[in-house]
């Protein structure tokens, strides 16, 4: 799926390249990002570089979200993704390192994504959402 969305502004399809398709690109961004799988992580940042170029903007509010919870959770997952998108976001860069400080990958962490969330629920019935997207206290 990450690879799939990273290509699409290169598809040369009609819209493309348009607002609303990296729109509902980034949405399944933030439904993926959090995956365990450094595969999914590398496509999911590549899939951002990308985005960049259309909306720039969205992009970052999403970042500015997802660093919210790499930091509230300790999620190395999140933070990898994020990092590894800064190329193409120099001017924001700087601030995400400094967030970002010591977060890093845990070897057999799980996945905290939405999707993986999601996924458990539907094969363990009555299982807690992860810590990165349980509602604060």
């Amino acid at each position: 799926m990450g690879s799939t969305l990273a290509t699409l502004p290169h598809a040369g399809l009609p819209g493309s390249r348009d607002m609303a398709v990296a729109g509902r690109g980034l949405t399944l961004i933030g439904q993926l990002i959090g995956d365990n799988e450094p595969d999914v992580q590398k496509a999911l940042s590549w899939a951002l570089r990308n985005f960049t170029a259309i909306d720039a903007g969205a992009v970052v509010a999403l970042l500015d979200e997802e660093a919210l919870t790499a930091r509230r959770t300790q999620d190395g997952h999140r933070a990898w993704v994020i990092r590894d998108t800064l190329a193409k976001l120099p001017d924001h860069a700087e601030r995400y390192r400094r967030s970002l400080e010591g977060i890093r990958r845990r070897s057999g962490a799980p996945s905290t994504s939405i999707a993986a969330v999601t996924a458990a629920a539907l094969f363990n019935p009555g299982t807690a959402p992860s810590a990165a997207h349980a509602p604060e206290d």
